[in-house]
């Protein structure tokens, strides 16, 4: 896709109730590929490093917004 947004949440909960409340509400653009990838926290600290999205969101992404 053009646009990957990688969205963290805090547990598996908290991801699958995430992913419940945007069902249906994307793509964010009829024009433009949009791919949203799902981690908890946990899967993220064990990614960041190593390589893929995960890595590639810490080194070099946009944090787009923070809820804590």
């Amino acid at each position: 896709s053009d646009l990957d947004f990688l969205v963290i949440c805090k547990d598996n909960q908290h991801l699958r109730d995430a992913q419940k409340s945007l069902k249906g509400q994307y793509p964010l653009s009829q024009n433009i590929p949009v791919e949203l990838v799902w981690m908890t926290v946990s899967e993220f600290e064990r990614k960041k490093n190593i390589g893929g999205i995960a890595f590639e969101a810490f080194h070099h992404g946009k944090l787009l917004r923070s809820v804590a």
